[in-house]
């Protein structure tokens, strides 16, 4: 029983002295890469059935400009925040579907937050309160509904970019990883 024990103390040992040096970036990387894959193909693909859905006409109720602020908690040197402020077009509309009324914000698919407030107010610009707008709705969920319809190629990108950077950071981990293994190895001999 000893034995076994002195052989998991080793191996605890030696898993706890890895190090890999460099390589933390290289993880960021990675789960960079896997979070566009997931919110890609997760995006992209509403953005592209959007297209088939049926449509019907809805009115504008209500348009304003959403603010979003983000802050890291952290600040510079001199005390400036590190928050950054996001504007978003938030146009309310209303459709009927046979005797049910649905209501929904969604503009399209993807992001409709932009740092410059003048991208937001442009797209808000664009409608009027009373207006008669299009709506696509998912046939099995209406509840789920756009009135712009998104340009899946902008999804791609990010799938792309995904794919990018696991490709480029996997194999980098893997020769980090061998690299400490190799030094802890020659450290014990």
């Amino acid at each position: 029983m000893s034995k076994l024990k002195n052989k998991l103390d080793e191996f605890k040992k030696f898993i706890l002295g890895l190090r890999f040096k460099g390589s933390g970036i290289l993880f960021l990387f990675f789960f960079i890469g896997i979070y566009d894959l997931i919110i890609g193909f997760g995006i992209n693909r509403y953005a592209v059935e959007s297209f088939t859905w049926p449509s019907t006409y809805g009115i504008v109720k209500s348009i304003k400009i959403r603010v979003d602020k983000t802050s890291s908690g952290k600040t510079t040197g001199n005390g400036i925040s590190l928050s950054k402020t996001f504007y978003a077009p938030d146009i309310g509309y209303e459709f009927w579907l046979d005797t049910k009324l649905y209501s929904s914000n969604h503009l399209s698919f993807g992001s409709n937050s932009y740092s410059n407030k003048n991208k937001a107010l442009a797209i808000a610009n664009k409608y009027t309160i009373g207006q008669k707008v299009l709506v696509h709705y998912k046939p099995d969920n209406p509840g789920l509904s756009v009135i712009e319809l998104a340009d899946p190629d902008y999804w791609r990108v990010s799938i792309l970019i995904g794919f990018v950077l696991i490709l480029l950071s996997f194999p980098l981990i893997l020769i980090s990883i061998i690299n400490s293994l190799k030094n802890l190895i020659q450290n014990r001999v």
